[in-house]
């Protein structure tokens, strides 16, 4: 960097006489002819002096920072150097300038803009490219001004630049940032500056966008969360109804259950052995109907915490009317005790109806056992 400054300060004291920016006259350099040739600088001797063609440097140079914006096209492989202000580039990493840093980043996003087709229509020849939107008017956009104000200024344009390059890849979100671009854009009356002053609002283009387009994809998983919700809250409440139905088939052969218990009891009262074996069939599917009943009020259980579970998570959602989910939730709870009640019913009726009958039983034995004896 020492060495650079030392080509800098011959040149810029070099009293140059040529009035085209891409030539440097100068009789003084004859004494520095060897830091040019230390740095690769060709030039023509002539009476005049030395004379250099700025064009064909393998080092960038520029008199002022006009000629720089003007000439410069992205490559950033050689150094620049600006001599009227006596700054240089030598690359991104140890750039500190924040002329160069707004150069070659607002060409960086330009191009950018480009390729990842935010960009409707470029016209590369006239400077400008065109952009439609759905909900915005067609709007040109030039970037042919080189307003000085604009390079000299800080809008953070590498920070932007890099977020940009990732941002661009999600789905949608180009949408979002192309309107609000606009929206910015057509505020602007200097068409050749128009490009250059959006720039200058980029940050906050670029926030308002990301707003929006994280409260849409919201608004699109809220949706799909939505659906999912009434898919499942549709599966559960059918799961209660099915068993509810299965507990009402099960209600509805008790009658008939008891009914055949009666009539075997009674048919062989006088005989030990069948009354011995039917009681313990009595017993075996009576603890049965009870298990089952228990099993099934588990499964209820079970249901019910699941569906509280969901309740819970989806309560914490400001944008759910809770009204509409307090329905559910009592509905799903009336439901469950409802269940609940009957299966409890059904065990009490069995476990009494079954006592009774074992309890018949018994005394049938004890008189059939009295007559043998007699």
């Amino acid at each position: 960097m020492e060495n650079l400054n030392n080509l800098i300060e011959v040149l810029f004291n070099c009293n140059d006489t040529s009035i085209d920016s891409l030539i440097i006259k100068s009789k003084k350099l004859e004494i520095s002819k060897d830091i040019l040739i230390k740095f690769n600088i060709s030039f023509d001797e002539e009476k005049e002096g030395i004379r250099i063609d700025l064009s064909r440097q393998s080092i960038k140079i520029y008199k002022n920072k006009i000629d720089c914006i003007r000439e410069f096209n992205g490559n950033i492989e050689q150094s620049i150097i600006v001599l009227d202000d006596k700054i240089s580039f030598i690359n991104l990493e140890n750039n500190t300038n924040i002329f160069f840093e707004n150069l070659i980043y607002s060409y960086k996003i330009r191009k950018l803009l480009i390729e990842k087709k935010f960009v409707s229509y470029h016209e590369e020849f006239g400077k400008k490219f065109i952009l439609l939107s759905e909900t915005k008017p067609k709007i040109e956009i030039s970037y042919k001004g080189k307003d000085l104000e604009f390079y000299n200024g800080r809008y953070d344009l590498k920070n932007i630049y890099n977020k940009l390059d990732t941002k661009l890849e999600e789905n949608e979100y180009i949408s979002f940032f192309r309107d609000n671009f606009i929206q910015q854009a057509e505020n602007i009356s200097n068409f050749d500056n128009r490009f250059l002053n959006t720039l200058k609002v980029i940050n906050i283009i670029y926030e308002k966008s990301n707003r929006e387009f994280e409260l849409y994809k919201s608004k699109f998983s809220l949706e799909e969360f939505k659906s999912t919700l009434e898919e499942e809250k549709t599966k559960y409440f059918k799961t209660l109804q099915d068993t509810l139905s299965d507990f009402f088939s099960k209600i509805n052969s008790l009658p008939i259950q008891f009914g055949v218990y009666a009539y075997l009891i009674f048919k062989f009262e006088k005989d030990i052995i069948p009354l011995f074996i039917i009681s313990s069939i009595i017993i075996i599917w009576s603890i049965f109907s009870v298990y089952t009943m228990h099993y099934m009020k588990l499964g209820v259980e079970h249901l019910n915490i699941k569906f509280k579970l969901i309740f819970k998570k989806i309560s914490k959602k400001e944008i759910f009317d809770n009204a509409s989910l307090k329905l559910d939730k009592d509905a799903v709870d009336d439901r469950v005790k409802q269940i609940n009640g009957l299966i409890f019913w059904y065990q009490f009726v069995t476990v009494l109806v079954t006592i009774g009958f074992i309890c018949l039983a018994i005394y049938l034995i004890y008189n059939s056992s009295s007559t043998i004896e007699i």
